[in-house]
Protein backbone atom coordinates (compact mmCIF):
# COMPACT_ATOMS: atom_id res chain seq x y z
CA UNK A 1 0.00 0.00 0.00
CA UNK A 2 1.37 3.37 -0.91
CA UNK A 3 1.05 6.63 0.91
CA UNK A 4 2.56 10.05 0.40
CA UNK A 5 5.22 9.08 2.92
CA UNK A 6 6.27 5.74 1.52
CA UNK A 7 5.28 2.18 0.97
CA UNK A 8 3.50 0.23 3.69
CA UNK A 9 3.63 -3.49 2.91
CA UNK A 10 0.41 -5.49 2.75
CA UNK A 11 1.42 -8.63 4.60
CA UNK A 12 5.07 -9.34 4.20
CA UNK A 13 7.36 -11.51 6.26
CA UNK A 14 10.68 -10.45 4.78
CA UNK A 15 11.99 -7.21 6.27
CA UNK A 16 14.18 -6.66 3.19
CA UNK A 17 11.04 -5.47 1.35
CA UNK A 18 10.91 -2.21 3.30
CA UNK A 19 13.50 0.51 3.40
CA UNK A 20 13.86 1.66 7.00
CA UNK A 21 16.07 4.44 8.31
CA UNK A 22 19.21 3.50 10.24
CA UNK A 23 17.50 4.36 13.49
CA UNK A 24 14.72 1.79 13.31
CA UNK A 25 12.03 3.85 14.97
CA UNK A 26 12.75 7.15 13.19
CA UNK A 27 13.47 9.06 16.38
CA UNK A 28 16.53 11.19 16.74
CA UNK A 29 19.10 9.82 19.18
CA UNK A 30 16.84 7.30 20.92
CA UNK A 31 17.09 3.55 21.02
CA UNK A 32 14.70 1.51 18.88
CA UNK A 33 11.31 0.50 20.21
CA UNK A 34 10.50 -3.11 21.00
CA UNK A 35 7.57 -4.91 19.39
CA UNK A 36 5.08 -4.09 22.17
CA UNK A 37 6.06 -0.41 22.17
CA UNK A 38 5.64 -0.26 18.39
CA UNK A 39 2.23 -1.92 18.64
CA UNK A 40 1.20 0.56 21.35
CA UNK A 41 2.37 3.48 19.21
CA UNK A 42 0.47 2.19 16.17
CA UNK A 43 -2.63 1.75 18.32
CA UNK A 44 -2.25 5.31 19.61
CA UNK A 45 -1.88 6.60 16.05
CA UNK A 46 -4.97 4.64 14.99
CA UNK A 47 -7.02 6.14 17.85
CA UNK A 48 -5.58 9.62 17.20
CA UNK A 49 -6.46 9.40 13.50
CA UNK A 50 -9.99 8.25 14.29
CA UNK A 51 -10.50 11.10 16.77
CA UNK A 52 -9.22 13.65 14.27
CA UNK A 53 -11.47 12.13 11.63
CA UNK A 54 -14.49 12.49 13.90
CA UNK A 55 -13.57 15.93 15.23
CA UNK A 56 -12.08 17.89 12.36
CA UNK A 57 -14.05 16.44 9.49
CA UNK A 58 -17.60 17.33 10.55
CA UNK A 59 -17.41 20.87 9.13
CA UNK A 60 -15.54 19.45 6.15
CA UNK A 61 -18.42 17.05 5.42
CA UNK A 62 -20.98 19.83 5.79
CA UNK A 63 -19.05 21.91 3.28
CA UNK A 64 -18.55 19.21 0.64
CA UNK A 65 -21.48 16.83 1.00
CA UNK A 66 -23.66 18.59 -1.56
CA UNK A 67 -21.25 17.91 -4.43
CA UNK A 68 -21.55 14.16 -3.72
CA UNK A 69 -25.33 14.12 -3.56
CA UNK A 70 -25.78 12.91 -7.16
CA UNK A 71 -25.94 9.31 -8.29
CA UNK A 72 -23.32 7.05 -6.65
CA UNK A 73 -22.44 5.59 -10.04
CA UNK A 74 -21.63 8.91 -11.67
CA UNK A 75 -18.21 9.62 -13.06
CA UNK A 76 -15.83 11.21 -10.62
CA UNK A 77 -16.43 14.93 -10.72
CA UNK A 78 -13.60 17.45 -10.51
CA UNK A 79 -15.07 18.60 -7.20
CA UNK A 80 -14.55 15.12 -5.76
CA UNK A 81 -10.82 15.50 -6.20
CA UNK A 82 -10.83 19.01 -4.79
CA UNK A 83 -12.67 17.73 -1.71
CA UNK A 84 -10.29 14.79 -1.46
CA UNK A 85 -7.25 17.09 -1.49
CA UNK A 86 -8.66 19.06 1.43
CA UNK A 87 -9.56 15.86 3.28
CA UNK A 88 -6.07 14.50 2.62
CA UNK A 89 -4.59 17.68 4.10
CA UNK A 90 -6.57 17.12 7.32
CA UNK A 91 -5.26 13.55 7.53
CA UNK A 92 -1.66 14.58 6.75
CA UNK A 93 -1.78 17.25 9.46
CA UNK A 94 -3.03 14.57 11.84
CA UNK A 95 -0.07 12.30 11.04
CA UNK A 96 2.36 15.20 11.32
CA UNK A 97 0.96 16.33 14.69
CA UNK A 98 1.21 12.80 15.99
CA UNK A 99 4.80 12.39 14.78
CA UNK A 100 5.80 15.68 16.42
CA UNK A 101 4.11 14.87 19.72
CA UNK A 102 5.82 11.47 19.89
CA UNK A 103 9.37 12.65 19.23
CA UNK A 104 9.80 11.67 15.58
CA UNK A 105 11.96 13.91 13.40
CA UNK A 106 9.26 13.89 10.74
CA UNK A 107 6.34 11.89 9.40
CA UNK A 108 8.70 9.78 7.28
CA UNK A 109 10.39 8.56 10.47
CA UNK A 110 7.00 7.61 11.93
CA UNK A 111 5.99 5.81 8.74
CA UNK A 112 9.32 3.98 8.58
CA UNK A 113 8.76 2.64 12.08
CA UNK A 114 5.18 1.68 11.19
CA UNK A 115 6.35 -0.12 8.05
CA UNK A 116 8.88 -2.11 10.04
CA UNK A 117 6.41 -2.93 12.81
CA UNK A 118 3.69 -4.01 10.40
CA UNK A 119 6.03 -6.65 8.97
CA UNK A 120 6.28 -8.46 12.28
CA UNK A 121 2.82 -8.07 13.73
CA UNK A 122 -0.48 -8.97 12.06
CA UNK A 123 -2.52 -6.76 14.40
CA UNK A 124 -0.36 -3.73 13.62
CA UNK A 125 -0.52 -4.56 9.93
CA UNK A 126 -4.32 -4.62 10.07
CA UNK A 127 -4.50 -1.21 11.79
CA UNK A 128 -2.04 0.28 9.29
CA UNK A 129 -4.17 -0.96 6.40
CA UNK A 130 -7.28 0.63 7.92
CA UNK A 131 -5.50 3.96 8.37
CA UNK A 132 -4.22 3.91 4.80
CA UNK A 133 -7.68 3.10 3.47
CA UNK A 134 -8.83 6.33 5.08
CA UNK A 135 -6.43 8.22 2.78
CA UNK A 136 -7.35 6.41 -0.48
CA UNK A 137 -9.32 8.42 -3.08
CA UNK A 138 -11.81 5.69 -4.03
CA UNK A 139 -12.53 4.92 -0.39
CA UNK A 140 -12.94 8.63 0.27
CA UNK A 141 -15.54 8.94 -2.51
CA UNK A 142 -17.33 5.86 -1.19
CA UNK A 143 -17.33 7.39 2.31
CA UNK A 144 -18.80 10.63 1.01
CA UNK A 145 -21.59 8.75 -0.77
CA UNK A 146 -22.34 6.88 2.48
CA UNK A 147 -22.48 10.22 4.28
CA UNK A 148 -24.97 11.50 1.68
CA UNK A 149 -27.20 8.44 2.17
CA UNK A 150 -26.98 8.79 5.95
CA UNK A 151 -27.91 12.47 5.77
CA UNK A 152 -30.97 11.62 3.65
CA UNK A 153 -32.10 9.03 6.19
CA UNK A 154 -31.95 11.64 8.92
CA UNK A 155 -34.32 14.01 7.09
Amino acid sequence: MASKYGEIPAETTDSKDVEVSTNSDGRDGEEGLDRDEKRRLITELYVHTYRVFLGKTESFFETWLSCFSGNDDQEYAHEFYEAYKQYQKIMEESFSDFADSHGFDDVQGLFSMIAEASLDDKRSNKMVKKMLRATDFKNFVRLMHYKVRDSRKGK
